[in-house]
């Protein structure tokens, strides 16, 4: 996967030079399709990024990308672009919404040991041992805090359905001070979906029924005065039950809003489910669905702009590309701005394998999206929709720092190409 976004979401390709990094963005993997009216875990803050800075030389040789040439089940390999050989990899894990920060949760036995790393070049900086059997659930934007759940045993697991009963075990941890800041035993079947910047506030969805549910409701828990807000989060002037499950997320950059795609099994639709970290304000955003093809709805990826005032929702399955306003100081918070359509993908989609990537380029005027198996171009200024000359099974997109070239990782092999002429290009030291 490549990509390059500033805020939480997905991507599987990031540049940097090699002398730093200024980053970009995308969200956790989307794990396997639950089945109908079941509620799939928050993706939110887990999914690979792509980052890039100004190169250190005259030439793209001076580059690391780093990309998921495994997709969502693997880790992040960084890459020399002077040979196209790899440097570094890492386990699977989580990136903060600038990708700078990458999180990961390693188990041995009854131990967990949570490793910090620099994405930019995969050093490991800090590390921190638990008890027990934990994986990285959510974190908050800035990657200042990182909330751990509790992994339960397929035995403990059948006996909450039997009893219709769930209990969710989550360690908060200081990331800067390296230690359990909160422990939380909840009855409930709770997943994360983030955590506020200034690490107060908790918020997860609550899974309903708790032993086969068909439902959710998003809840916030106060940090500061460990406890559950009494009343669960909705949106203003609507209480319709929220069902459907979590399939891709990303946060913005400034840590303000998480935005989470949601497949519904019921209605066959498509909508994001908009929570301001800041505000505990919720709001949901219908897309486009078309037949309702829940295959083809899989092919929608969010991407928000740098300064996390604009939403971009594409779908080349469907043959749209949504450019949608945020605005906090109104409401509702959002204005869809422009539709556009183009002809869509008529080869097979769905691939479970595999899942929609984007990236900006570097000048934030062009917007880089994949299907399971093409690559696309949206030109912001005019609401163009281009095809690439790239296809295969694609991983991800991303774009050069000086946006000078478009990676793609296809069949797990990464691939530059010329931007203007869409050229294959070959790695400036590469063996002939």
């Amino acid at each position: 996967m490549i990509m390059k976004t500033r805020s939480i979401a997905f991507s599987s390709i990031v540049a940097v030079a090699l002398s730093g990094c200024a980053s970009m963005v995308t969200l956790p993997p989307p794990q396997a399709a639950p089945a109908a009216k079941a509620i799939q875990p928050a993706l939110s803050q887990s999914a690979p990024a792509v980052i890039s800075a100004t190169p250190a030389g005259p030439t793209w040789a001076s580059e690391l990308v780093v990309a998921w040439p495994k997709g969502y089940t693997g880790g992040p390999v960084g890459y020399d672009m002077a040979n196209g050989a790899k440097r570094f990899e890492l386990p699977l894990g989580r990136a903060d919404a600038l990708n700078k920060l990458y999180f990961a949760a390693l188990v041995d036995k009854d131990s967990t040991r949570v490793k910090t790393y620099t994405l930019h070049d995969g050093a490991e900086v800090g590390s921190i041992t638990l008890p027990g059997r934990w994986d990285v659930a959510g974190l908050s934007p800035n990657g200042l805090y990182v909330a751990l759940a509790q992994i339960g045993t397929p035995d403990e697991q059948q006996n909450w359905i039997k009893q219709n009963t769930w209990q969710t075990h989550l360690r908060v941890l200081d990331m800067k001070r390296q230690q359990v800041k909160h422990t939380l035993d909840l009855d409930g079947n709770f997943v994360v979906e983030a955590i506020s910047n200034d690490g107060h506030s908790l918020f997860m969805l609550e899974n309903l029924p708790v032993a086969k549910p068909d439902h959710y409701n998003v809840r916030q828990f106060d940090l500061w005065t460990e406890r559950m807000n009494e009343y669960p989060l909705r949106e203003k002037g609507n209480e319709e039950v929220m069902a459907g499950y979590a399939w891709d997320a990303l946060a913005s950059g400034d840590g303000e809003w998480l935005m989470t795609l949601y497949l519904n099994n019921n209605k066959k639709e498509a909508f994001v489910h908009a929570l301001h970290l800041d505000y505990q304000l919720t709001v949901c955003i219908d897309l486009p669905s078309g037949d309702g093809d829940l295959e083809r709805l899989k092919e929608y990826r969010l991407t928000l702009s740098a300064d996390g005032k604009r939403l971009y929702a594409a779908n080349a399955a469907l043959g749209t590309m949504l450019d949608i306003a945020l605005d906090d100081t109104t409401y509702p918070p959002y204005q869809i701005v422009y539709t556009t359509h183009f002809t869509p993908v008529t080869t097979p989609v769905g691939n479970p394998s595999l899942f929609t990537h984007s990236a900006f380029s570097p000048d934030g005027k062009t917007l880089y999206f994949t299907s399971a198996n093409t690559a696309w171009s949206y030109n912001i200024d005019t609401q163009q929709v281009s095809r690439l000359p790239v296809e295969g099974a694609l991983f991800g997109i991303g774009t050069s720092a000086d946006g000078q070239r478009v990676y793609v990782n296809r069949e797990q092999q990464l691939l530059p190409f010329d931007v203007v002429t869409g050229t294959a290009l070959r790695f400036p030291n590469a063996a002939r």
